[in-house]
């Protein structure tokens, strides 16, 4: 089993896509899909390919909180606009 959270979750995630037959099981809990413009999901179409293919015997639990996308108060630096705009680039949900 390779688990891992938030950056963790991340590479747990590429080395699904890339490697699914170094693990059986992977774990990405509140993967951080949204680090460098949501690049690894460049590489889904060829993982899912795979998949269809029969080519990949792993399985994959995702998790992530509830309240992910929920504006909270943020750094005093901060304004509710930059906030809002950060969860939008950032969204997972």
């Amino acid at each position: 089993v390779l688990m891992g959270h938030s950056l963790g979750g991340l590479t747990t995630l590429r080395a699904l896509f890339t490697r699914p037959a170094m693990f059986d099981t992977y774990v990405a809990i509140s993967p951080s899909i949204w680090f460098n413009r949501r690049e690894i999901l460049r590489h889904e179409d060829a993982f899912a390919k795979r998949v269809r293919d029969g080519a990949v015997d792993a399985r994959l639990m995702i998790s992530f909180g509830g309240d992910e996308q929920t504006p909270g108060k943020g750094p005093a630096v901060m304004t509710r606009e930059l906030i809002d705009t950060m969860i939008l680039d950032t969204r997972m949900v």
